[in-house]
């Protein structure tokens, strides 16, 4: 324990050092360096989330998230993803919730940028939501929880991760830091207009840096080696440097 502020200080100063090599990195095409840097940035949030073990990749990593990120918006849920879970989803019950969204998104002006402020908290939607088990998970197991920004998150991360690819047909630009929305005309139907979710990479490099100073304070308090979560040694297996 006597050596918990030298490994904290290393094993947080090595993520750092990486983030300032991600800022730095120079791709000719701009998309693909957008893609690039989240793929890594999501790549640190995973390694620094394995510091408190939970059962499951999604739960760990999206507790972490909402621990440690200081994401104000990370539990609103998303209109247009509710919106589109109700569409596939006709049932009478939902109706004053379909009402409630079908108002709440008219609000918004085609060609504006929607941030994620402007969006319901979780409790208002529940409130909204049949009350009966049945509707509880109404698609393919999809609850109100699965619409929430922290969720959607993950989704991205596996996206990046699993497939090399970035979810929706957003435009993000180097300057923007925060989620947003911004509305296109349906490639199947040009007269219907969809609303787009973009998570800019400069976003991503905000949450890391916030995830490090909160967590460093975190493990400082309570005098928390972050190596004593890894296994060190020649295999590679875990089980087997034990």
């Amino acid at each position: 324990m006597n050596n918990y502020i030298a490994e904290i200080e290393r094993y947080l100063g090595h993520f750092e050092k990486e983030i300032s090599q991600v800022k730095s990195l120079q791709v000719a095409d701009g998309y693909h360096a957008a893609i690039y840097k989240k793929m890594i940035y999501v790549g640190i949030l995973d390694a620094l989330s394995k510091c408190f073990p939970r059962r499951g990749s999604r739960n760990r990593f999206v507790n972490f998230l909402n621990q440690f990120s200081g994401w104000d918006n990370a539990h609103k849920i998303s209109l247009p993803h509710l919106f589109q879970l109700l569409e596939k989803n006709p049932e009478p019950a939902f109706s004053k919730l379909r009402a409630y969204v079908i108002s709440e998104l008219e609000k918004w002006v085609s060609g504006e940028i929607v941030t994620l402020d402007r969006e319901p908290e979780i409790s208002t939607i529940k409130q909204l939501w049949p009350k009966e088990k049945e509707h509880q998970k109404p698609l393919n197991g999809l609850s109100a929880e699965s619409l929430q920004h922290c969720n959607l998150f993950y989704s991205y991360r596996n996206s990046l991760i699993h497939e090399f690819r970035e979810l929706g047909r957003g435009i993000e630009s180097q300057t923007d830091n925060s989620p947003y929305y911004i509305s296109y005309s349906d490639f199947e139907e040009p007269e219907e207009e969809v609303w787009e979710l973009t998570y800019p990479a400069t976003f991503f490099e905000k949450l890391l840096k916030n995830c490090i100073s909160e967590m460093k304070i975190y493990l400082m308090q309570n005098k928390i080696n972050p190596y004593s979560s890894y296994h060190f040694g020649t295999y590679w297996i875990d089980e087997l440097n034990t």
